[in-house]
């Protein structure tokens, strides 16, 4: 767990606050969050107002659920090493 707590720390620091701009495809984003993951997520405020411990737990969620990343520990496990 200290691992993924590591890479969320790592993601929210290079993603940064609050950022709309015209060229990136994923619209409004704040603490790595996109405003369409953030609605499907039942967040409904604005995105400016999105609180950085809610962008961790959608982060961490969507982490721990992610079927490919689950695989990938697995492997790693066998092999000796482990990336979370």
């Amino acid at each position: 767990m200290e691992h993924i707590d590591a890479l969320i720390d790592d993601l929210i620091a290079r993603e940064g606050d609050y950022v709309h701009h015209p060229a990136d495809r994923g619209g409004p984003t704040r603490w790595g969050i996109t405003e369409a993951v953030a609605r499907r997520h039942g967040y409904h405020d604005k995105m400016t107002q999105l609180p950085r411990g809610r962008s961790r737990r959608d982060l961490q969620t969507y982490i721990l659920a992610c079927p490919r990343l689950c695989r990938c520990r697995r492997n790693c496990a066998k092999i000796g090493g482990g990336i979370v």
